[in-house]
């Protein structure tokens, strides 16, 4: 296997799961497994003891350690770094490899910075695309056909005699249309 075997999903789908072991194990016998886990596999994983050891030391404070009292300046980097951190693993795969092995620090902070610029990025705009779905949901399903050149002739609709199941062509109701913006709120609700 050549390559870069290590970000092989196939290879670090383990990682993954134990991660999400280590926050659902609740009992004392779930963490002590999670914990013996751990301890007996990363070790090696990354070629790199100093690695191993901040995951290992990450991994086991997340299993036994509920809550840590942080200054008020440092909650706040880190919770922006929380919120991030979906946006930063997402992006630091284009920023990280192309300084990793000259400048591994600036390649860290650069893509910690892509990660928040980028989910700054998002909350911004999500609102906006959100009140514009709004907005079309609000359009009566007539003004939809009209607007549509390839709507349907009005016998193809659901229910005539043509047998036709094109579900574009049938109408919404207001309850559908309620329960569709109902969807796009909960969905935005992060």
């Amino acid at each position: 296997m050549g390559g870069d075997v290590i970000h092989r999903a196939n290879v670090v789908f383990w990682l993954f799961a134990l991660g999400w072991a280590t926050v659902k194990a609740t009992a004392t016998w779930q963490r002590v497994l999670v914990s013996a886990v751990v301890v007996l596999t990363v070790p090696g994983f990354f070629d790199d003891a100093a690695r191993d050891a901040i995951v290992v030391g990450g991994m086991l404070a997340l299993v036994w350690v509920s809550s840590v009292r942080v200054p008020t300046a440092a909650a706040r980097v880190l919770a922006a770094l929380a919120g991030a951190s979906l946006y930063i693993y997402l992006v630091h795969w284009q920023v990280y490899p192309h300084l990793e092995h000259h400048i591994p620090w600036l390649a860290t902070v650069l893509s910690l910075l892509a990660g928040v610029v980028l989910w700054q990025l998002v909350e911004r705009v999500t609102p906006v695309v959100v009140r514009g779905a709004r907005r079309l949901a609000d359009v009566p399903h007539r003004e939809w056909s009209a607007a549509r050149p390839s709507a349907l002739p009005q016998d193809s609709v659901a229910g005539a005699s043509s047998g036709s199941t094109n579900c574009l062509a049938t109408t919404t109701s207001v309850e559908e249309w309620a329960r569709i913006d109902s969807t796009i709120t909960s969905a935005t609700r992060w």
